[in-house]
């Protein structure tokens, strides 16, 4: 009688044994069987990003997404793949000893530019919700291939042209010409001194060309220039003077706008910035009229101030820095700007530090960042930067600029530093310092050599020579 209490009790034994060793293989058997499905997943997801980067958004069709029609995109588990117009992505997936399920994934960019799936599935097995995505939500959303195929985002179709029944009469009048917006470089720079605007021609030797009075009350961008044109925010209005009269005289636009208002010059369009942060873009063809053509509004915080607007090709980089008891940090944030002036936001860059300027040095970004110094990003595969270099400033790193496999920085107090370095592969060594008689600011490249600044004091120097010209305004008016 004992032994038979045995035996069944050896066997009850080897049967859960058994049932769970089946289990466990059949649950591995599903989690191997899902390893294409991640591949494809990866692979989707890097079209996702840079779609994101290109467009601002995700896609919303296969087609957008580059991808194939729904149901030819089959491997391992995968039975098919949808982009819906909402821009989330549905899968019908093929199980292993189980009926066949669904997911619904929902893209997202969270503030720190990192990349993530949401996932819902109405009747995916509890054991692969809990482990696939991070966690797989139950959801009562159940749509199948077909439907969800005629979701996809389709283009409009384009209306077929009416005949229209053609009447003689009276031949238009000749067109008038459109008014030329080109906007040449200029050989003429207006320079910021104490008792106005200094006007100078910097194509040789630098040499004074013209001066404009100007009452001075702050030194933060109130003044621009595009071309042979000249930008002043004065009072509540906008000025402007033309550079290439022999007495140029601010003249006032038709456009009013609010005190404390800055001023940034790019391309042949005028940006200016109110201190609530609104931002326009206006057309400059036809002064003294100063056509808006765009209007956004910032999203920077209280105490967040920029310090730089670039533009290469059609990209803008904004520069800002945002100081708090915290902690400092600086952000960059580059727009596209459209033919029609519009800005569309692509890529923001955080980081730390205190920037005051920066130069896009393609694959590297250089900040110069204060105490800190001058920081190197390279831009990495998926379109941001990671920091290479740090050298150290001697007294505040203002701004730098790389030119001719040279790299100068304004640093302050300590002048202007020169760096170099014997291959593309070795770190930049500091080879020669230029002392000013006043704190180095801003650096601009012009023709034969480099035009050093403060805020309202300015030198020429020529790096091959030596020679240091000092850029005075007149004692008194021109």
């Amino acid at each position: 009688m004992r032994k038979g209490a045995v035996g069944i009790f050896l066997a009850l034994m080897f049967v859960l044994l058994l049932t769970f060793f089946l289990k466990q293989e059949d649950y591995r058997d599903r989690i191997e069987h899902f390893a294409e499905l991640e591949i494809t997943l990866a692979k989707i997801r890097q079209q996702f990003q840079l779609h994101h980067l290109s467009y601002g958004r995700f896609p919303r069709s296969n087609q957008e997404a580059e991808l194939p029609a729904p149901e030819q995109l089959v491997a391992g588990s995968l039975d098919g793949l949808v982009v819906m117009e909402d821009q989330r992505l549905m899968l019908q997936l093929k199980l292993v000893d189980a009926e066949p399920a669904t997911i619904f994934l929902t893209p997202e960019m969270n503030s720190a530019d990192q990349f993530l799936w949401h996932c819902r599935s109405p009747d995916l097995p509890k054991e692969l919700r809990d482990n696939l995505f991070g966690g797989c939500k139950l959801t009562r959303e159940y749509l199948s291939l077909a439907s969800a195929s005629a979701l996809q985002w389709k283009p409009k179709a384009v209306a077929k042209p009416v005949a229209v029944k053609t009447v003689e009469r009276a031949a238009d009048p000749p067109p008038q010409p459109a008014p030329d917006c080109t906007v040449a470089a200029s050989s003429r720079q207006v320079l910021l001194h104490d008792n106005g605007l200094g006007i100078w021609d910097l194509s040789g030797q630098p040499r004074r060309s013209g001066f404009l009075p100007y009452d001075v009350k702050r030194a933060d961008a109130f003044y621009t220039q595009i071309g042979d044109t000249l930008f002043v925010a004065r009072d509540n209005t906008i000025a402007y003077a033309d550079l290439r009269s022999a007495t140029p005289q601010l003249q006032n636009t038709a456009l009013w706008t609010k005190a404390g208002t800055r001023l940034y010059g790019i391309g042949k369009r005028l940006v200016w910035i109110t201190d609530d942060q609104n931002l326009f873009v206006g057309d400059i063809c036809q002064l003294p009229a100063l056509r808006i053509i765009h209007t956004m509004t910032l999203d920077l915080g209280r105490r967040e101030k920029i310090v730089r607007m670039d533009v290469v090709d059609d990209l803008v980089y904004m520069l800002s820095r945002h100081e708090s008891d915290w902690g400092n940090s600086s952000e960059l944030n580059i727009y596209r700007m459209k033919d029609n002036g519009t800005l569309l936001h692509r890529f923001h860059f955080r980081f730390d530090g205190l920037a005051n300027s920066m130069q896009l040095a393609e694959p590297w970004l250089l900040v110069a960042n204060g105490r800190e110094g001058v920081t190197f990003y390279e831009r990495t595969l998926d379109q941001r930067w990671m920091q290479a270099q740090k050298l150290t400033a001697v007294d505040f790193a203002m701004d730098v600029l790389l030119q001719d496999a040279v790299l100068w920085v304004a640093d302050g107090q300590s002048g202007l530093l020169r760096f170099e370095r014997k291959q593309p592969t070795d770190p930049w060594q500091r080879s020669a310092q230029q002392l000013l008689p006043f704190p180095a600011f801003h650096l601009r490249p012009v023709a034969g050599g480099l035009l050093v600044s403060s805020a309202t004091q300015h030198a020429w120097f020529d790096p091959v020579s030596g020679q240091l010209q000092l850029l005075e305004p007149p004692a008194a008016g021109p």
